[in-house]
């Protein structure tokens, strides 16, 4: 039941990162091909696939703490595959960055909105 909070996140976090990238793409065309490789990568380096205990101490906080997937991902991972729900301070953390990713595509978005018909 309580898999759909970490999915709001996650649609708030991907929404405001497509606002970005569609307004970075209209100003710069070869974006959206490097947007495409970058995502692939970010892929590989979040702990999707496998567990972060797997990665060495030295490069785990680079790797999963910086990387704002990684708390996302950790707000699925705690019912389905650890049996017990989030606490608030993964919750709030998650709700600050997909929401913040939210404002800062969306109050950039909004400003160069009028532009994109001078450049397209």
């Amino acid at each position: 039941l309580f898999l759909p909070v970490p999915v709001l996140f996650l649609a708030a976090f991907a929404l405001g990162l497509g606002l970005l990238i569609s307004t970075i793409a209209v100003y710069f065309a070869d974006v959206v091909e490097m947007y495409q490789v970058v995502l692939m990568a970010w892929f590989y380096v979040s702990p999707v696939i496998y567990p972060e205990t797997i990665l060495p101490e030295a490069y785990r906080i680079w790797i999963a703490r910086l990387n704002p997937m990684y708390h996302l991902i950790g707000l699925f991972r705690a019912p389905i595959y650890e049996g017990r729900l989030p606490d608030l301070t993964e919750i709030l953390l998650s709700a600050a960055i997909g929401f913040g990713m939210l404002l800062v595509g969306w109050f950039i978005f909004s400003n160069k909105a009028d532009e994109f018909a001078y450049r397209i």
